[in-house]
């Protein structure tokens, strides 16, 4: 059996780009992606993902949907994120949740006598 052409190659430079954003952001970088935001710059898509730690995939997609608004650059080519939205979603995401359990609501006194 011959494979002809690329059909046995992987696309190594898709497993790059999605794995690139998550690890390869220093903190430092983050931090002044961070400034930027609080400037009122408006961020492509790569350091919108960089900032929030997710793929560009992702932050792409939440462009699409509308969850990060959105403006075209020049030509129309390569979005440009709202700073806004994504300072929001930055901070729900440092946003510590916790839920009360029955045992926290229960009365001090204890279960009453019936």
């Amino acid at each position: 059996m011959t494979i002809t052409g690329n059909a046995h190659r992987t696309n190594t430079r898709y497993a790059a780009n999605t794995m690139a954003n998550k690890s390869d952001v220093t903190p430092a970088e983050r931090e002044t992606l961070r400034a930027r935001l609080r400037a009122g710059d408006w961020l492509r898509v790569g350091d919108v993902a960089k900032v929030l730690g997710i793929g560009r995939t992702k932050a792409h997609t939440l462009m699409t949907k509308g969850v990060i608004g959105y403006k075209l650059e020049a030509g129309g080519k390569y979005r440009q994120a709202n700073p806004a939205d994504v300072l929001k979603m930055l901070s729900e995401s440092e946003t510590e949740y916790r839920t009360t359990s029955a045992m926290d609501t229960a009365s001090p006194q204890g279960p009453s006598d019936l």
